[in-house]
């Protein structure tokens, strides 16, 4: 899963339940940021957020 990290994920409680539940199932999570934003949701407490960059994207689909 690719999270798309926005100035208004803190409080999209949707786009939070479905982080949780990727990671509930083990599914691999990147968390990206959009824009200015540096927000990391408690969700994904502990995990680096990336700057969208097409090699970081294409890196994270490869090793899948």
């Amino acid at each position: 899963m690719i999270a798309l990290l926005s100035a208004n994920t803190a409080k999209a409680s949707g786009q939070r339940w479905e982080i949780a539940c990727a990671l509930a199932e083990g599914k691999p999570v990147l968390p990206v940021f959009i824009g200015d934003n540096r927000y990391i949701p408690p969700e994904l407490k502990g995990r680096r957020g990336y700057v969208w960059r097409w090699d970081t994207i294409a890196g994270f689909i490869d090793r899948l």
